[in-house]
């Protein structure tokens, strides 16, 4: 068995954000298996689970912006967090990609 990647679903993420949430925070995909869409499994399946969990929004804070543009997601705003530039995502999950 081999760890291709990793997503959660957290109630606090981005710190200097608080007031949004919940989060899908530590996506992760392998170096080996990236470029095959193992990354938006993940975010599919947190997706599924934050809908199942009845959640009308989800959240993100992420330098992988192509990604998440492309999955569907609303770009909010641009900031800087802990030294690097990332983007807060929004997912309406009553929207599909």
């Amino acid at each position: 068995t081999e760890v291709c990647g990793t997503a959660a679903l957290k109630v606090e993420s981005i710190t200097t954000h608080r007031h949004l949430g919940p989060w899908l925070a530590a996506l992760l995909v392998a170096p080996s298996k990236r470029d095959m869409g193992v990354g938006r499994m993940l975010i599919k399946a947190v997706e599924d689970e934050a809908s199942r969990l009845g959640l009308s929004f989800i959240y993100t804070g992420t330098g992988a912006v192509r990604l998440f543009e492309r999955a569907g997601w609303e770009a909010l705003e641009r900031v800087m967090y802990h030294g690097q530039e990332i983007m807060i995502f929004r997912r309406d999950l009553g929207r599909t990609a």
